[in-house]
This record gives structure tokens, C-alpha cells and sequence, in this order.
């Protein structure tokens, strides 16, 4: 995997499982101990480069895996999840 293409997965997906707890911006820089402009900057692509540290504070954070937040399209993954669902 490219790095630009694990930065564009990792922002998005960031975004995907915010949304998915309602958690508001400011609510997750409290849960994970990150400035909120950070984790602005990590979702919309501006900032490279990730630490571990920072990827494991936000999985806790959003109680995912770190590894979760890059390796996988997770929106695509529940779009595959409901169509399945629906054809049953």
C-alpha cells in the first residue's frame, strides 16, 4: 500500500468512526488526549505521518484497533455488510 493511500484511509476513516460514535471533535481531542486542530489536520490529509502513539490513543479513543484505522476501507466494509444484510 502507498503511503498517500494509507494517509487518504487513515483520514477517512478517522472521520467514519467519529461519526459513527457521535463523538464531536472536541469530545474526541478529550478522549484522546490529541489538540482537536491535530486530529483536524490527520482526517482532512494535512498532516503526514502518524505516530504509533498517536494511532494507538485514538483506536482507544474510538475503540477500534490502530491497525483497523489504516489497513481497511472500513465505510466500504459496512456498505458490504448492509447489502449482504439486505439480500438475505
Amino acid at each position: 500500500m502507498k503511503v498517500k493511500e494509507a494517509q487518504r484511509r487513515f483520514g477517512q476513516n478517522l472521520q467514519y468512526v467519529q461519526g459513527l460514535r457521535k463523538y464531536t471533535l472536541k469530545q474526541l481531542s478529550a478522549l484522546s488526549g490529541l489538540a482537536e486542530e491535530y486530529i483536524s489536520e490527520l482526517e482532512n490529509g494535512h498532516k503526514i505521518g502518524a505516530n504509533i502513539q498517536t494511532l494507538v490513543c485514538l483506536g482507544e479513543a474510538l475503540d477500534i484497533t490502530p491497525g483497523a484505522l489504516i489497513d481497511r476501507d472500513l465505510r466500504a466494509d459496512a456498505l458490504k455488510l448492509v447489502e449482504g444484510y439486505k439480500k438475505e
